[in-house]
């Protein structure tokens, strides 16, 4: 399974810690970087759960001894001043305002594929992603649309909305809503007797799942799902369908050096294609994707997308594999 070799990139991760510490009076720590402070509040980026801003009284910061002998930035925490002259103005000279839409962060990816032999053929792919993250929760939206015409024939169209919603329970358990909904207008499931069938279907998937590997830079998670299906046939023919199956799932992120970052998730699925049969029935899908960050605004992402051996109901099965260029906000 792919997701299996994500594990051998863990181990990179523990070798680029981030600098500082926020340590809170309850004992929890956050790993990041101080950006500055204003006034009261402590200004500190997580790479994990983004800017973070934190009353002086409740929290203090632990610095690298290397990074603070070097920054411009003054003292989180300061000893209590003996003089006037000790109140001297924070250096932010070298710190840059945060955008207005912090701390969410996004990204629009599009690819773009012309190709003429015996025939033309187009293939148009376009991902946008809006995301952010908080000390225990993780809210995240994705749009992906993909299109090919194969001599102005239409071989492929799907949109195809995500959201994924993970919220921390004790004990490093997690509870996770991930629900989808897929327009195509170009399966061909059905062929030969219907070549083309346009279909909508919805998804809902409520889990619970158990944190293996949880630092600033690396996670690995498991877990298990209930899943609902619907299905709607639009054109030629109509009809409605729907079933209900489980399935177990695993999750990787891990931020790599020189700015990469892998993240992949994958699923195996278990549903019984009739309702009376005493066999069940296996289907799986992986995402990954490797994505390197060129400048502050770009980026250059390569996602791998597999699924088969799906339910009947659940659309076509499919192996993508796509160079997207992208425009960080």
């Amino acid at each position: 399974m792919v997701i299996l070799r994500t594990l051998l990139f863990v181990s990179l991760a523990l070798m680029a810690q981030a600098a500082d510490v926020l340590v809170y009076h309850d004992g929890d720590r956050v790993q990041g970087r101080l950006v500055r402070r204003e006034g009261d509040v402590i200004v500190f980026q997580s790479p994990k759960f983004g800017e973070l801003r934190v009353n002086a009284e409740d929290a203090v910061v632990q610095r690298d001894p290397v990074v603070a002998a070097t920054s411009p930035i003054a003292p989180v925490n300061p000893p209590p001043a003996s003089a006037p002259e000790a109140a001297a103005p924070v250096a932010t000279d070298a710190v840059r305002e945060p955008r207005w839409w912090h701390p969410w962060t996004g990204r629009l990816g599009v690819a773009l594929q012309w190709l003429e032999d015996t025939a033309s053929n187009e293939d148009l792919g376009a991902d946008f992603r809006l995301e952010r993250k908080w000390p225990h929760d993780e809210l995240r939206f994705e749009l992906h649309y993909s299109r090919k015409l194969s001599s102005d024939v239409l071989t492929e169209d799907i949109t195809r909305g995500t959201a994924y919603w993970r919220h921390d329970l004790p004990r490093r358990f997690f509870s996770l809503y991930n629900p989808v909904v897929e327009w195509d207008k170009g399966f061909k499931g059905f062929a030969p007797v219907i070549p083309l069938v346009e279909y909508a279907l919805t998804q809902q998937q409520v889990g619970i799942g158990y944190e293996l590997w949880d630092t600033e830079r690396a996670a690995l998670r498991v877990g298990v799902a209930e899943n609902w299906l619907g299905l709607r046939l639009l054109h030629p023919v109509q009809g409605n369908f729907s079933m209900w199956f489980e399935s177990v799932f695993a999750e990787a992120e891990l931020d790599l050096p020189h700015g990469w970052k892998l993240r992949e998730r994958g699923q195996i699925y278990f549903y019984r294609q009739e309702p009376d049969s005493r066999s069940s029935d296996r289907g799986w899908d992986n995402s990954i994707e490797l994505t390197k960050q060129l400048t502050e605004l770009f980026s250059l992402t390569l996602r791998h997308e597999y699924r088969a051996n799906r339910p009947s109901l659940q659309g076509a099965d499919y192996n993508k594999l796509r160079l997207l260029l992208g425009l960080d906000f």
